[in-house]
Formats: C-alpha cells, sequence, structure tokens
C-alpha cells in the first residue's frame, strides 16, 4: 500500500507544531515557542491512526513545516537591516520548503488561528493550494474556551465546504480525536489496498529517505559547531533536500531526520577455526568466573543486546539525524538555542556514530574536542568530517602534503589516532564515497563479538610484554587471571586480575591501543572493566 503522506501547512505562529506533537505522540518533537520562524525545516513523523476501532489501523507520514509565505519577501530592500533582513531570507527558504511538502502531499492540513481571523496571507495560502490542485482541509486551531463559539464560521470564506473544516486546539486536544478519525477514513478510502496496521510498501516516500526502505541498523548523528555544513551532507547521503541550507550560522533549530541505504557484505567475523583449539584450563577458568561475567553482564545493560538484530549483509537502512550547532555555552542566546543545543545532546546519546563535521577552514578547536570528548564518553563511534577542503586552495595537493596536514591535526588531540579523520566536501560530493565506507567499517566493528580464546590468549600476551607494579601494592606487579568480552556498542572487556583499584591510567591506554590494533576496532572506545573475583589469588 502506498504510504500516505499529510502535511501541516500555515502561515507562521499559528500552532502548526503544537499539533504535529500532538498527532505524532513521541519523543521526537518540534520545538514550540511563541515567536515566528522557530520551525524551519520540513519535520516527518510516522503516525499510526487507529481511531475508528471497526476499521483497519492505518500508517501514514505527517509532515511539519514553517511559517509559509507563498509570495515572496524582497531580501535587497532590507539590506544592512541585520537581524530583520535574515529573518526575512529565513522566511523565503521555509517557503519553498513548504512547497516541496505541499507538491509531495496526499492531503494538506492548511492551519489557521481562531484568534487573528483570516489575513490576507490566510487567502494566498488558500489560493496557492487549489492552484497546486491538492486536496486540503482547513484545521481552525486555537479554539480553546467556549467564548470563542461559532469564531470558525467566518472561515468558510476561504473556500472550504463543511465537510472539509476542523475546529481544533492544540493546547487542549480539543477536536483532534476527530481529526485522526477522519484522516483514517480518508486514507482507506484513497488506498488501493488495506493491509492490517498499515505496513509500509515500496513507494515515493521509501525511495526519497522520508522513512526507512529496509531494516534499520544503526542511528548516526550529525553534530557539529554552526555552518559546518551538517545540513548540506545530510541532503547528500539522503538523495534529496531535507534540510534547510544557507550560509547563516545557526539555519537549523531541530533535529532533522531521514534515511539512507548503505549495501553490506556478508558478516566477516574472526575465524575461530584457524586459533588453537582452547584448553582445558581457559575451559575452567572461563567456568570459574561465568557468574562473576554474568553479574557484570546484567549490571552494564549489556543484556538487551540478546534481542536478535538484523544481519549486516545485503542492503539495510540508517537512520541520519542533522542536528542545530552547538555554540560555547557563553554564546547561547534564548530559550530557542537553548532547546536546540539540549535536543543536539540528546542525538549524541541516541546515536550509534557520531559524524563530526569540522569546517577545514577554521580548523579543530577547544568546543570540538568537548563535544568529541562528551560522544566518545557516551561510548559512541565518532567519525571527523573534515568539511569545505574545497576552499583549502594548494593545502591539499598531493597525498604528501594532505597526509602531514591530518598527521599534524592528529597530534593536537590524542583520540584522533583511533577515529577516522575524512576531509570532504558535501557541497561538491566530494569523498562521500569514503564516509560511506567508513560508516560500514565502524558499524561492523560495533556489532562485533570477539571470541574468548583469542582475547584471553592475546591478552596474556600483552600483560606479560608489558609488566606494571601496582601503586600501594608493595612491589606486585599487575596479574591477569581472565578477561570476557561483556558486550559490543562500544566493546567493553571485563579483566579478572589480582589487584583491581589503581590501574595506572596510561596501563590502561597500553591495553587500549592493544585490544584496537590487534582485533580492529576502528573509530570507537573501548572500556574496561577491572575485578578481583571473589576469591583472592
Amino acid at each position: 500500500m502506498s504510504t500516505k503522506i499529510i502535511s501541516l501547512i500555515g502561515r507562521p505562529n499559528v500552532g502548526k507544531s503544537s499539533l504535529y506533537n500532538a498527532l505524532v505522540r513521541s519523543a521526537h518533537k518540534s520545538i514550540t515557542f511563541d515567536s515566528p520562524g522557530v520551525t524551519r525545516d520540513r519535520h516527518y513523523g510516522v503516525v499510526k491512526f487507529d481511531e475508528l476501532s471497526d476499521r483497519p489501523a492505518i500508517q501514514a507520514v505527517l509532515v511539519d513545516t514553517g511559517g509559509f509565505y507563498p509570495k515572496e519577501v524582497d531580501v535587497a530592500e532590507e539590506k544592512g537591516g541585520g537581524k530583520r533582513e535574515i529573518g526575512r531570507l529565513f522566511f523565503n527558504i521555509m517557503a519553498q520548503q513548504a512547497k516541496i511538502a505541499i507538491d509531495e502531499s496526499d492531503l494538506v492540513l492548511f492551519v489557521v488561528d481562531a484568534r487573528e481571523g483570516i489575513l490576507p496571507f490566510d487567502s494566498d495560502i488558500a489560493e496557492y493550494i487549489r492552484a497546486s490542485r491538492k486536496k486540503f482541509w482547513l484545521l481552525v486551531n486555537k479554539i480553546d474556551s467556549e467564548a470563542q463559539q461559532n469564531v470558525e464560521a467566518q472561515f468558510y470564506a476561504l473556500g472550504v465546504g463543511q465537510e472539509d473544516l476542523f475546529v481544533v486546539s492544540a493546547a487542549h486536544g480539543r477536536g483532534l480525536n476527530e481529526l485522526r478519525g477522519r484522516i483514517q477514513e480518508e486514507c482507506l478510502a484513497t488506498s488501493d489496498e488495506v493491509t492490517d496496521g498499515g505496513e509500509f510498501g515500496e513507494s515515493y516516500v521509501a525511495r526519497y529517505g522520508i522513512v526507512p526502505n529496509q531494516d534499520v541498523v544503526g542511528s548516526v548523528s550529525i553534530i557539529g559547531a554552526p555552518n559546518a555544513g551538517k545540513s548540506t551532507l545530510l541532503n547528500k547521503l539522503v538523495g534529496q533536500s531535507r534540510a534547510l541550507v544557507s550560509d547563516i550560522p545557526g539555519t537549523t533549530v531541530d533535529p532533522i531526520e531521514g534515511f539512507f541505504d548503505l549495501y553490506f557484505e556478508e558478516d566477516k567475523k574472526i575465524d575461530e577455526s584457524v586459533m588453537p583449539a582452547v584448553g582445558e584450563e581457559e575451559v575452567a577458568i572461563e567456568k570459574e568466573f561465568a557468574a562473576e561475567i554474568d553479574e557484570e553482564v546484567a549490571a552494564s545493560g549489556a543484556v538487551i543486546e540478546r534481542v536478535k538484530s538484523p544481519p549486516l549483509s545485503g542492503w539495510k537502512t540508517l537512520r541520519l539525524v542533522d542536528t542545530a550547532g552547538i555554540r560555547r555555552q557563553k554564546s547561547v542566546e534564548g530559550f530557542v538555542e537553548e532547546q536546540s543545543i539540549f535536543h543536539a545532546l540528546r542525538c549524541i546519546t541516541e546515536a550509534d556514530i557520531v559524524i563530526y563535521m569540522i569546517d577545514a577552514e577554521k580548523g579543530i578547536c577547544h568546543q570540538d574536542r568537548r563535544l568529541i570528548d562528551i560522544a566518545l564518553d557516551k561510548g559512541k563511534s565518532v567519525i571527523v568530517c573534515l568539511n569545505k577542503v574545497d576552499l583549502l586552495k594548494g593545502q591539499f595537493d598531493g597525498n604528501r602534503i594532505k597526509k602531514e596536514w591530518l598527521e599534524e591535526m592528529q597530534s593536537q588531540v590524542s583520540w584522533l589516532d583511533y577515529c577516522d579523520i575524512i576531509p570532504l566536501s558535501a557541497k561538491y560530493n566530494k569523498h562521500i564515497r569514503a564516509l560511506m565506507t567508513a560508516i560500514k567499517k565502524t558499524l561492523i566493528v560495533r556489532r562485533q563479538r570477539i571470541p574468548t580464546g583469542a582475547l584471553n590468549r592475546f591478552a596474556k600476551t600483552m600483560f606479560e610484554r608489558h609488566r606494571v607494579v601496582m601503586p600501594g601494592a608493595r612491589g606486585q606487579h599487575l596479574k591477569l587471571r581472565y578477561v570476557s568480552m561483556l558486550k559490543s556498542a562500544p566493546p567493553t572487556f571485563l579483566f579478572f586480575v589480582n589487584k583491581s583499584k589503581g590501574v595506572p591510567d596510561s596501563y590502561r591506554r597500553y591495553i587500549q591501543n592493544g585490544l584496537r590494533q590487534e582485533f580492529g576496532l576502528y573509530n570507537t572506545p573501548v572500556h574496561l572493566v577491572f575485578r578481583t573475583g571473589k576469591e583472592e589469588w
């Protein structure tokens, strides 16, 4: 069944985002604030409409849009006008986004403000939708009290019939159940066929990155400073203009979600057949620590990995999220920017992989290091993208110069020696394929399970090659009894040793680097847990 697209259209500040949030019923909601121009991009949410219990449930894609002025305003007449000029430019770009939403919609929900009545812009919008030959319903929003009874009558002048006008209040939920039921009926009436629950079919939507086309095997968040090129990269990866792009820092406010597909070869795992057989002593030690390992697994939350996830072979879909640029705390202005940054930081928490965008002309700064540290501390894999290399004329001429430039950057920050640094130009589509290869490699690494036998043999070699005296242990060396991989994503290892407290940071780094090199743990932090076991030895 073809997935229906329903868009919310209207001039600024009529309550489109509040209606979107009420209908989507999701944790990922649009930022709302009593000021025009807060919503700028198109936001897509999958909604299940099941209000009519005697009819099949249906799924549709709901689109939230920014304020729509069909007739573009002249930016040139505001030259030198500072914020006012920028505001006019944003409204023009937002209008383009709204027009795209109307073009791709099966049904338009035209939202007006009951308290303000019909304004000339409302008439312009109604005229534009009719000229687009799209079916639309009129939602008269902000009818929040009985004192406003019958105020909707004036809006029939916009050319809608009684059956297509809905009195609603996003703030109080008025009229939303009736609206959901009508949408369910409309989708069923115009669908070619019906399947219970409204499964997505092969449609326009799936091909263009709005909803998943295959099994979703990972989530990727694009993070960085304002104007680093994050939205441009999202548009390139999903293959359409999903995010609003301009040269003005702070263009993106809400997180913008899209989906893109990657092709994976068969899962490549460590071949245990070429490894020496596990000895009786190792089997006995594993049994000895089995109960304690289970306790650590439960405590670490790794039990969630027992849920079967789709294998990484063939075409798979990844969720991609563009976020607002994050400035230094002292530079943040106002509620909207605070909420934008909060949402961006939440996207780090929800991601498997963080693509961190750096403006190659500006280089890496303290704020970049801080944000990447946050991602690594949360156990996220990180790929660093140096964007806008097309502006570095001459600096990347020849592989030797490029290598020296990257090595100099890696020397500034310790963790860059295990994170991929990919110079690219999102605007001109340069080296995007290298980024996609890095994403595939990183996702495979995050799901990798290392055989216990191979892990113990290598760990014992590391401990024997470089011995360390434990502080406060009267000259005793750190000794390894057994090691087990607690979980992947990120790779976490449990070491049973003679002294678990006070393992020097330098020795921890030695073990982490050794594990990375031996087992190819690219672009990811490696977590170590040390325990002595229940019995001293």
